[in-house]
């Protein structure tokens, strides 16, 4: 299962060993590959897609190698990870790639084009705010780019034909409407969606599992998700 970081295209990568990669593969004993990619300012977009893309190429050309069935490959990814997960599985169906088992999309970025109601609701104080999605976008973006291309917008592209989809969001992160947006746009298009809302979590919950019981029982239950998608 590839996983890409969430660091909002910008922020260092996490040590291997902790977040969310281990943690939702290790309840199904599924082996997981964590996907880094060329970070902004310094390698703006389409960088991190470019990345992103080579990388799930060489993983499929060496999946026996690895270890891994080739049939059985999921693509996951949290907040910019989710992003980039989900931009893969539209680039791979429509370039005739081969396609992802399943696509675990953790509170995804996916608009924008649109300001959703939850970013004027949970914009401040919620740990993920307006400013440090402001610094994201601008760091990543160097001017000209269409905010509706679906390399940066997937809610914008074409969605049929994907493979199935876990999306979870939060009830209190300023992402929650682009992503339950995305599952719905999916679920329109006849992709089988398997879609809920951790009401009572905010951005970035599958980091914080040092810190009561709320965010560890969210991530086995994406594991348990993933786990159906990969049957």
């Amino acid at each position: 299962d590839p996983q890409v970081r969430a660091r909002g295209m910008q922020l260092s990568m996490q040590h291997p060993t902790t977040g969310e990669v281990p943690i939702v593969a290790s309840p199904i004993r599924m082996s997981d590959t964590p996907v880094d990619y060329r970070l902004a300012p310094e390698a703006p977009f389409p960088a991190a897609v470019e990345d992103v893309m080579a990388a799930w190429m060489w993983i499929n050309e060496h999946a026996v190698g690895l270890g891994i069935d080739p049939a059985r490959i999921a693509i996951g990814g949290d907040s910019a990870g989710g992003n980039l997960s989900a931009v893969l599985a539209q680039e791979v169906g429509h370039l005739g790639g081969p396609l992802p088992k399943a696509q675990v999309l953790i509170q995804p970025a996916t608009d924008l084009t649109e300001r959703s109601e939850t970013r004027d609701l949970f914009g401040e104080g919620f740990f993920l705010t307006e400013e440090w999605m402001t610094t994201f976008a601008d760091a990543y973006l160097v001017g000209g780019e269409d905010p509706a291309d679906p390399r940066l917008s997937p809610l914008r592209g074409d969605v049929s034909g994907l493979c199935p989809a876990v999306v979870v969001t939060s009830g209190f992160d300023p992402l929650r409407g682009e992503g339950e947006a995305y599952a719905h746009a999916m679920r329109d298009a006849g992709v089988h969606v398997e879609y809920w809302c951790e009401e009572g979590l905010i951005h970035g919950f599958a980091n914080m599992l040092g810190y009561g019981t709320a965010a560890p029982a969210a991530v086995r239950r994406i594991a348990a998700a993933l786990q159906r998608a990969l049957v």
